[in-house]
């Protein structure tokens, strides 16, 4: 929810650091090395759950309009992890999207938004389509 609250593109790239090190905290905190493996699922959780509805349009605002070469460093790496859990979300359909997309076509009818409510079912029935690792 803090992300609603950033003023400018640094700030939100702060957010996302923070989270970042919040969720390796937690991860060390069990007794593991946080890794990439680790905590991208729990990023993903985070962003299904949070109220925040603005993914999209923040994350170009934050791209498009920061002033600083951040691309190499950990807030980089951090922004552009971030960018991508948002793009497989809105891949799969568990983001809420604060402006429609525009259809090519006007007689294709652009699918729902989804409520929160809804995307946790959607997460549950997605992930039971994908086959378990073998043995």
């Amino acid at each position: 929810a803090e992300l609603e609250q950033v003023q400018t593109p640094l700030q939100g790239v702060n957010v996302i650091t923070n989270t970042f090190t919040a969720i390796s905290k937690c991860i060390q905190g069990l007794g593991e090395v946080a890794s990439a493996d680790d905590i991208l699922p729990i990023l993903l959780y985070a962003i299904i759950h949070c109220p925040f509805s603005y993914y999209e349009s923040t994350l170009y605002y934050m791209r498009h309009f920061i002033f600083l070469e951040i691309d190499d460093g950990v807030m980089g790496y951090h922004l552009a992890t971030f960018t991508g859990a948002v793009e497989y979300l809105r891949g799969k359909e568990l983001l809420s999207l604060s402006l429609p997309v525009p259809s090519h076509s006007s007689s294709s009818p652009s699918p729902p938004l989804l409520s929160p409510s809804s995307k946790v079912s959607a997460a549950a029935e997605s992930s039971s389509d994908v086959a378990p690792p073998p043995p």
